[in-house]
């Protein structure tokens, strides 16, 4: 399922409903795939909460429903990150062993490794049950609200000012981060660009051609910037218990890494965000237009 609006679509709010109830659908069929694990279900789920938060920030200034779906979609996240989290963190080490493996050894691997592993299971797996449930439960819900939702406006009217709120959000944090190199302001800038990555990949259809490189450019940037987030938290969590040896591996390949990411991250960024916010929202929209306008005259003829 595609996320993404289509010409079939018969306004931006039907093609809201099509995608958020596809969005829901998909999440509630990996929770109830009794072939995932619990770890891969909130993998799953999480990501799902993500896509549908970011459609309905898409149309936040004209869509009476914003605040409350928002609020139910971001707590049923919530629940389910500390075990996302713990589970990143081993997968991210296990990378960086890969990664790094001439500068590393197995004595001092496999301590860490271990101390990962004991955070995780810290994290039982009936509580992190009873949070999927919980979510199971919001989900649910959601779908039962969702075909009442309404727009104060239409056509590229509707999106026009939640894709400028975006993407003037993802400029104001990338100058920040650019500004303090600070591990906490490239994940807030992270979460921003991802955002409109999403919102872009909603709009694609519209111009493919002149919208798929930069959807291809931003998740690369995302990437990397997720990946110095992991790097980061990684780096905490073991300069907490480090010892000489364990000293010598965060100054050399860790350090090294996230160094060489920040300066990628934030270069990319600054070509992906250089236009204007709103003359950036206001090209998109007339994309729609002429795009809508085409699918008239095809059903039409």
């Amino acid at each position: 399922m595609a996320y993404s609006f289509r010409k079939s679509d018969k306004s931006v709010l039907a093609g809201m409903k099509r995608i958020g109830k596809a969005q829901t659908l998909l999440a509630l069929n990996a929770l109830g795939d009794t072939s995932l694990s619990l770890d891969e279900k909130v993998y799953a789920v999480r990501r799902r909460i993500k896509k549908m938060r970011t459609l309905i920030r898409l149309v936040r200034p004209v869509l009476p429903a914003y605040e409350e779906e928002n609020a139910a979609l971001r707590e049923a996240g919530r629940r389910l990150s500390e075990a996302r989290d713990a589970a990143v963190m081993i997968e991210t080490f296990d990378e960086m062993t890969v990664r790094y493996s001439a500068h590393l050894s197995d004595a001092l691997c496999a301590p860490i490794r271990e101390r990962l592993i004991e955070q995780r299971r810290a994290i039982s797996d009936a509580g992190l049950g009873i949070s999927l449930l919980e979510t199971e439960t919001e989900l649910r819900a959601f779908l039962v609200r969702l075909p009442s939702w309404t727009l104060e406006k239409k056509g590229a009217a509707a999106f026009e000012a939640g894709l400028k709120k975006t993407y003037a959000k993802a400029v104001k944090r990338l100058r920040q981060a650019a500004e303090t190199g600070d591990a906490e302001d490239l994940h807030a800038w992270r979460k921003s660009a991802k955002h409109h990555w999403l919102q872009m990949r909603l709009i694609k259809k519209v111009w493919p051609e002149g919208l798929g490189p930069r959807i291809f450019a931003l998740d690369q940037l995302t990437d990397d910037l997720g990946e110095h987030h992991d790097l980061s938290v990684l780096q905490a969590l073991l300069e907490s218990d480090a010892d000489d040896a364990a000293s010598e591996f965060l100054d050399r390949p860790v350090k090294t890494r996230l160094s060489e990411l920040e300066a990628s991250v934030v270069e990319a960024g600054r070509e992906l965000f250089a236009e204007d916010p709103a003359q950036f929202a206001r090209r998109c929209a007339a994309y729609w237009d002429v795009w809508r306008e085409e699918g008239c005259l095809l059903r039409a003829g």
